[in-house]
């Protein structure tokens, strides 16, 4: 941690580094953010059935946003972007939103306002509330050591402030991508979008 701290430091880079953790015989599906020389811990509060049988929740709950460069950043993660809008924020205290969050992987999955048939897509129907831009990440399994059966291929999304897809990341493989932002009487808009690395 201390070397990351170093490195954020010094180069002025915020860092978002994702952990389980185990503080007194509980388990945390966690992370921690770092700016500069300044740590703070944050938790997955919105856990799944499945990762409740093994995951805690703290009792004191804190903040997931965070400022960087004048923006303010709220993490969401997997499912927590599928619950009532202010579950985690309060409206107009996030100005943009970053979801690492298992959904379309496969070439299949539309940003659309049903997910399939009948079934209403949740995250397209919060975002049209948030009205603030959304960067959604997904990992690639190109690892072939992985022997799932299923999981995620890439395809990371980028939604801007009038929830309209913009930027739909590669397809089985690693991917860097940089967004640009500017915020002009509070609102939060995507000035551009584009790959930086892809492996």
């Amino acid at each position: 941690m201390k070397q990351i701290s170093a490195w954020s430091h010094r180069t002025g880079i915020n860092v978002i580094l994702p952990t389980a953790l185990v503080q007194d015989t509980k388990i945390y599906n966690s992370g921690y953010w770092f700016n500069g020389n300044d740590v703070t811990q944050f938790y997955k509060i919105g856990l799944t059935d499945s990762e409740k049988k093994f995951f805690s929740i703290p009792d004191k709950i804190e903040s997931k946003v965070f400022n960087i460069n004048s923006f303010n950043l709220a993490i969401l993660i997997c499912f927590e972007a599928e619950h009532t809008p202010t579950t985690y924020f309060q409206k107009d205290e996030a100005d943009i939103i970053l979801w690492p969050g298992y959904w379309g992987w496969t070439q299949e999955d539309n940003w659309d306002e049903n997910k399939e048939k009948e079934i209403k897509h949740k995250i397209f129907s919060n975002m049209s509330e948030w009205r603030v831009p959304l960067i959604q990440s997904n990992f690639s399994t190109n690892d072939l050591m992985d022997h799932r059966g299923t999981g995620p291929q890439g395809l990371s999304h980028v939604i801007d402030e009038e929830n309209k897809l913009i930027y739909r990341g590669v397809h089985l493989k690693d991917e860097a991508f940089i967004v640009n932002l500017t915020k002009v009487n509070n609102k939060t808009t995507i000035t551009s979008c584009k790959t930086l690395v892809t492996c």
